[in-house]
């Protein structure tokens, strides 16, 4: 009988060490886990920055494989175009024949959208390190979550509206009658997409966001709780 109290009274502390063990480790790696991820973003986010000014910059492939591959971007190539129909006889429009300010305005959206993802990445791993020490409701969580949150959803918003912007400039400026003075004269259909929108980026930044008024709350709970006694 008393073989079985003590394994009756010691197999449940054994069974909670068990767990908390294992709650641990799993804790652990799931931090891992989305640190890992985060830093991925990050450098994502940076990535698409330096190809996009590099777009910008050279209006050129970084690399053209092949023998007789051309490494110049053409107007298709825009994030704005869906659709590019060349005349007949036309071998198209290079982006470097264009200005300057029309490559810029045409892939800033991506820049934004890089930015974004790179911040809202960094302060995000900020946000992951103060929690796997075992402060989560602490300034530096509350103040990473609502950085990340801006961030994510006012550079979605902005790259948004860049593209739109951009889409109207190019409809209204470089398709006119004038067809030696603009990219009819190359093409005999250009199709614009309108204008994109991140969606995801900006979802995601309300969700911090979200998240931040969350955590405030729970630090004032855990404040009031350690003013009772």
């Amino acid at each position: 009988m008393k073989a079985t109290d003590e394994l009756a009274t010691s197999t449940p502390g054994a069974a909670d060490d068990a767990a908390g063990h294992t709650g641990v480790r799993r804790d652990t790696r799931s931090l891992r886990l989305a640190t890992t991820l985060l830093w991925l973003v990050a450098l994502g986010g940076l990535a698409q920055v330096a190809l996009s000014l590099w777009f910008i910059v050279t209006g050129r492939l970084l690399f053209a494989l092949g023998e007789g591959a051309n490494p110049y971007l053409r107007l298709d190539r825009l994030p704005q175009l869906m659709q590019a129909d060349l005349r007949e006889g036309s071998d198209g429009i290079r982006l470097v024949e264009l200005d300057w300010w029309i490559r810029a305005l045409a892939w800033l959206p991506s820049v934004l959208i890089g930015v974004s993802l790179a911040l809202g990445a960094w302060w995000g791993i900020r946000v992951l390190r103060e929690i796997g020490a075992g402060r989560p409701f602490t300034a530096p969580v509350l103040g990473g979550l609502r950085r990340t949150g801006l961030v994510l959803s006012l550079g979605g918003i902005a790259a948004g509206l860049v593209d739109v912007a951009a889409n109207a400039v190019f409809a209204y400026t470089m398709t006119g009658i004038d067809r030696e003075s603009s990219w009819s004269s190359e093409y005999q259909v250009l199709g614009f997409t309108g204008g994109q929108w991140p969606l995801a980026l900006i979802v995601v930044g309300v969700v911090c966001l979200a998240a931040g008024i969350a955590f405030r709350d729970g630090a004032r709970l855990a404040e009031e709780a350690d003013g009772v006694v």
